[in-house]
C-alpha cells in the first residue's frame, strides 16, 4: 500500500486483522498495482507504434480489448503456472476461430457483389481494430476481409558460395 493511506483506512485494515505493508511514496517499482499499470501502458504504447500511418488515431480506444488479451496471453496465471492469465480468466483461446492481426493494419472490406453496382469499387478501405469475438473465422472462406501489408524491403542475403567460403 502507498504511504498516502488515510488514518481511517489504516484503522479499518488493522481492525479486520489484515496485514498491511506500506511502501515509499513515488516508488512505483515496489507497488504491484503501479507496476501492473506501467506494464500495460508500455504494452499499449508499443501497439500504437505499429499502426498504419493513415490510421485515425482517435480510434485508439478500440484497441483496448486486443491489448488486454495479448498482454494476458504473455503472462502466466498466479493460480496455475501451466496456464496463461487469459486462459485462467476466459478459458482457452482458439486462434483458428478468432484470428488476430497487428492493430491498425490497413485492410480492405470487400463489398457483397449483390449489394454494389456493377462498376462500383469492390471494397472499402478499413483498418483492423480488434477481434470479432462472437463471430467464427470468416476471412478465407467468405472472402469478407483482406489485410494489406506494407511493402517492405527484404534485406539482401549473401549467396550460398560466399557462405560456403566463410565456413
Amino acid at each position: 500500500m502507498d504511504n498516502e493511506c488515510s488514518k481511517a483506512v489504516q484503522e479499518y485494515i488493522t481492525s479486520e486483522e489484515i496485514a498491511i505493508q506500506l511502501v515509499e511514496p513515488k516508488d512505483h517499482r515496489v507497488n504491484a498495482a503501479e507496476r501492473a499499470i506501467q506494464t500495460f501502458k508500455h504494452h499499449f504504447v508499443a501497439g500504437l507504434a505499429t499502426v498504419d500511418i493513415d490510421f485515425p488515431i482517435q480510434l485508439w480506444d478500440e484497441f483496448l480489448l486486443q491489448a488486454q488479451m495479448t498482454l494476458n496471453f504473455m503472462r502466466t496465471s498466479r493460480l496455475d503456472p501451466n496456464k496463461t492469465s487469459y486462459e485462467e480468466l476466459e478459458g482457452a483461446f482458439d486462434f483458428n476461430k478468432t484470428p488476430l492481426a497487428p492493430l491498425g493494419t490497413k485492410a480492405l472490406l470487400l463489398e457483397d457483389p449483390d449489394a454494389r453496382a456493377s462498376w462500383a469499387p469492390h471494397g472499402t478501405d478499413a483498418f483492423y481494430v480488434g477481434p470479432a469475438m462472437r463471430h467464427y473465422f470468416l476471412l478465407q472462406k467468405q472472402e469478407v476481409f483482406a489485410c494489406l501489408g506494407h511493402t517492405r524491403s527484404i534485406p539482401h542475403t549473401a549467396n550460398n558460395r560466399q557462405c560456403h567460403k566463410q565456413i
